[in-house]
């Protein structure tokens, strides 16, 4: 009898991939591909003459907070609209082959121009420039932007271009 209610309550205990929610696919995704991208930002400055070190020690953090999630459910509410939770659960499923590709190739020290292009990261009926429109308008960006300034990466990033 013991075992059967061990078992019972592990059942009713969803897995953490399994009851993940669109939101926590996107904050996860997000965040690992933003840090994957700054860093290969670094390493393109670096491959173009300028001094890594400052840049490194000025690292953003992105893990997201209560604001990015507030965006993150704009984004997710803007795309459902536009594409339905079918081409969002599409779109996230994309994005997550996209950043085990990123990942892969991170461990190979590349920069942002060794890049592949991503294939199909966005679903029919959902334009680069839609995307672009709904990242800023639901202050995605700014945030990220925000966050870049605060920790000095911002003038970091402008004193190695120079």
């Amino acid at each position: 009898m013991r075992t059967i209610l061990l078992a019972m309550a592990a059942a009713a205990i969803p897995s953490v991939s399994f009851a993940q929610t669109q939101l926590d696919r996107m904050e996860t995704v997000s965040e690992a591909m933003t840090e994957a991208m700054v860093v290969m930002m670094v390493r393109e400055m670096e491959a173009n003459g300028a001094d890594a070190a400052p840049l490194m020690e000025t690292l953003p953090d992105m893990v997201w907070d209560d604001a990015m999630r507030d965006a993150g459910r704009c984004i997710l509410e803007r795309y459902s609209d536009a594409i339905g939770d079918s081409g969002v659960e599409t779109m996230l499923t994309n994005m997550e082959a996209y950043n085990a590709e990123i990942e892969a190739l991170g461990e190979n020290n590349v920069t942002i121009s060794d890049l592949p292009e991503p294939e199909d990261m966005l679903p029919e009926g959902l334009s680069e420039q839609q995307s672009m429109e709904i990242t800023q308008s639901c202050g995605m960006m700014e945030l990220q932007l925000q966050r870049m300034k605060e920790s000095g990466f911002s003038d970091a990033m402008m004193n190695a271009a120079q």
